[in-house]
């Protein structure tokens, strides 16, 4: 009986382990210029179907990451900062900017990017009568953002539904000088 009572604690244990090992993840350290750049999801991108069912109409956020270790994010969801999945957990909705700092950090066998929020706007006059789900639903002063392997590298805002899930911003191309200007960039010609 003891031995069968062990195996069970064992199985559920390793099968824990593997569930909090957030396969998928980024397991080594990244460089910073690896992730500096814009990360954006929007209504159309299917990872954006979490967030319509939980009941988000106006979908179109961004983070930008900054080589002087400065972001900006832009209308991100409810969830993306208070972290509760509203499928599962009441819907309150909001939509957030905000600026701050961030760096690489790790947790537990994976990397991040933890977001320290300087300044942080709601864009629909959000207002959650309970206080119990107002305390809640309240933004943390930092976010820990999950990294996504790939190529190029994603951001996942960690949402919680008995489980974590992300909430995947895709990593956008970057753009060469003279795109950024509004200018079309031309092919370089080979060498003669």
């Amino acid at each position: 009986m003891k031995t069968l009572l062990l195996a069970l604690i064992c199985v559920s244990v390793l099968g824990c382990n593997g569930r909090f090992n957030w396969y998928g993840l980024l397991s080594e350290k990244p460089t910073e210029s690896e992730l500096i750049g814009s990360y954006s999801l929007v209504k159309s991108d299917m990872a954006a179907s979490p967030l319509i069912e939980m009941g988000y109409m106006d979908i179109d956020c961004r983070v930008n990451l900054n080589g002087d270790g400065s972001f900006e994010a832009t209308r991100l969801p409810g969830c993306c900062i208070h972290g509760w999945d509203e499928r599962t957990y009441p819907f309150t909705g909001g939509l957030y900017s905000m600026i701050g700092t961030w760096r690489i950090v790790k947790s537990s066998s994976v990397f991040d990017v933890e977001l320290t929020i300087n300044s942080i706007t709601e864009h629909t006059g959000l207002k959650i009568e309970d206080p119990d789900l107002a305390k809640e639903r309240k933004p943390r002063a930092t976010l820990e953002v999950a990294l996504i392997d790939g190529n190029p590298i994603d951001l996942g805002f960690h949402i919680f539904n008995g489980d974590f899930d992300q909430i995947r911003l895709v990593r956008q191309p970057s753009k060469t000088k003279k795109q950024n200007k509004g200018e079309m960039a031309t092919p370089r010609k080979p060498s003669d």
